[in-house]
C-alpha cells in the first residue's frame, strides 16, 4: 500500500503482486532536491533566514535620522466670537540616532548574528536531508545487488546441488542419502535467503521513500 504523500481520504492502492523495488530512474541529485524541497524544516529555515534579513535591512536604517510631519486643528480659546475660530498646526519632529551610534551598531551586530545563525541553521537542515537521500539511496543499491546476485548466483548453484544429488542418490546410490538432506536444506536455506532479500529490498525503498517524503517514482506513474 501506497502511504507516503497520500491524501488522508484518497482510496488505498495495492501494489501489484510480483512487482519488485527498483533504484528511482531519477538520478540521486535530483531525488535529494526533491527532498529539500519537501522538507517542512527547510522550509521553516527559510522562513527564518528571510525575517532574520528583513532584520538587518530595518537595523541599518536605525542609523539614519527619522522624522515625522503632523498637522492639526484647534480653536483659540482667547476669541470671543459668535462662531469659534479654527486655527491650523504643522509641526515637523525628528529622532537622531545616539551618540556615537553605540545603540544602533549594537542592534544591528545582534541582527546580523540572528541572521548568520538563520543561515547556518538552515544550511545544518539540507545537509541533514542530504546525508538521509544519499543513505537510503546506496542502502537500496546495495539491497539491490545482494537481491540479484542471491537470485542469479546462489539460488541456481542450490538448485543444480540438489539436483544433482537428487539424481545421484537413485542412480543406483551414488549419492548418500544424507549428502541429499544436505543438498536439499542447503536450496531451502537459499530460498529463505532470497526472501529475506527481497524484503531487505522493499524495507530500503520505503526508506528512500521516507527520506524523500514521497514515493520517488510518484511523478512517473501514468
Amino acid at each position: 500500500v501506497d502511504l507516503l504523500g497520500r491524501d488522508s481520504q484518497a482510496p488505498l492502492q495495492l501494489r501489484q503482486d510480483g512487482a519488485h523495488p527498483q533504484l528511482p530512474a531519477q538520478p540521486l541529485a535530483r531525488l535529494i532536491a526533491l527532498a529539500q524541497e519537501s522538507n517542512p524544516a527547510i522550509a521553516g529555515g527559510a522562513s527564518q533566514v528571510e525575517a532574520a534579513d528583513k532584520s538587518v535591512a530595518l537595523a541599518h536604517k536605525q542609523f539614519w535620522p527619522d522624522f515625522q510631519l503632523s498637522a492639526g486643528t484647534y480653536s483659540d480659546p482667547s476669541v470671543v466670537q459668535l462662531q469659534t475660530l479654527r486655527m491650523y498646526s504643522l509641526g515637523v519632529s525628528f529622532n537622531l540616532p545616539s551618540w556615537g551610534f553605540r545603540k544602533e551598531q549594537a542592534g544591528l551586530d545582534q541582527a546580523q548574528a540572528q541572521l548568520q545563525a538563520a543561515k547556518a541553521g538552515q544550511e545544518a537542515n539540507r545537509q541533514q536531508v542530504e546525508l538521509a537521500v544519499a543513505s537510503a539511496y546506496h542502502g537500496l543499491e546495495t539491497a539491490l545487488k545482494q537481491l540479484d546476485f542471491t537470485r542469479q548466483r546462489l539460488l541456481p548453484q542450490a538448485q543444480m546441488a540438489y539436483r544433482l544429488a537428487l539424481t545421484g542418490y537413485g542412480s543406483n546410490g551414488g549419492t548418500a542419502f544424507s549428502d541429499l538432506l544436505t543438498a536439499q536444506s542447503g536450496l531451502r536455506s537459499t530460498e529463505l535467503a532470497l526472501i529475506q532479500a527481497e524484503n531487505a529490498a522493499v524495507q530500503a525503498y520505503v526508506s528512500l521513500a521516507a527520506a524523500i517524503g514521497r514515493d520517488p517514482e510518484q511523478d512517473l506513474k501514468p
